[in-house]
């Protein structure tokens, strides 16, 4: 536990010293403005790894750093929903529910972006993978749409947006859409693991 912490801490002075995070800080900010004024209208690339630290550490440590930034830029983005608040437009409940769906979307996304990071050695090809396997896990949902059931509803529950986030949205907490972002999440940090250990080994 000692080395995820200190990996933890060190991936986080990073981001923060970085401009790169200041400049993830302002996309999500802005993401999250439109999503909250939507509703009341109607990145293990580049790791250096010590031999003592496991690779499940390494995995672990880098996704609670990459975690604690994602949900500080959430936090700093509190007064969009306070004001519609103020005016009446939502209510509490809906606001906490609609930041524990974009937390949960942050952290499958974080997972997916890890284990892409574990197959490249490169952060151009980490990102350019990262980046093709979370448009296909968000566009899922087209291509349910031109399916017939079953297998429409099989893509639709696997979508990582539209199905599962428009419970959170609406200030719906759905058990299953819970579950289903966090297996997501676990997936992929498992993958990431694994994959790191076989390159060690090959």
């Amino acid at each position: 536990m000692r080395n995820v912490l200190l990996i933890w801490r060190r991936e986080l002075w990073a981001y923060l010293r970085s401009p790169l995070g200041y400049a993830v800080a302002c996309a999500v900010l802005l993401i999250d403005g439109i999503w909250f004024y939507a509703r009341a209208l109607g990145p293990a690339a580049g790791a250096r790894r010590t031999s003592p630290v496991r690779d499940r550490e390494l995995v672990l440590g880098k996704f609670l750093s990459v975690f604690t930034v994602i949900f500080a830029i959430t936090l700093l983005s509190a007064y969009i929903p306070a004001l519609i608040f103020v005016n009446g437009r939502v209510s509490v409940g809906h606001i906490l529910v609609g930041y524990a769906g974009v937390l949960l979307l942050g952290a499958a996304a974080i997972a997916i972006g890890l284990f892409s990071s574990a197959l490249a050695k490169s952060q151009v090809v980490a990102a350019i993978i990262g980046a093709a396997l979370l448009a296909t896990m968000v566009l899922l949902w087209l291509l349910a749409s031109v399916t017939e059931a079953p297998i429409r509803d099989f893509l639709a529950g696997l979508a990582l947006h539209h199905q599962r986030q428009r419970p959170f949205m609406l200030g719906v907490l759905r058990l299953e859409n819970v579950v289903y972002y966090l297996v997501v999440t676990w997936f992929f940090l498992l993958a990431a693991t694994k994959t790191l250990e076989a390159r060690r080994w090959r």
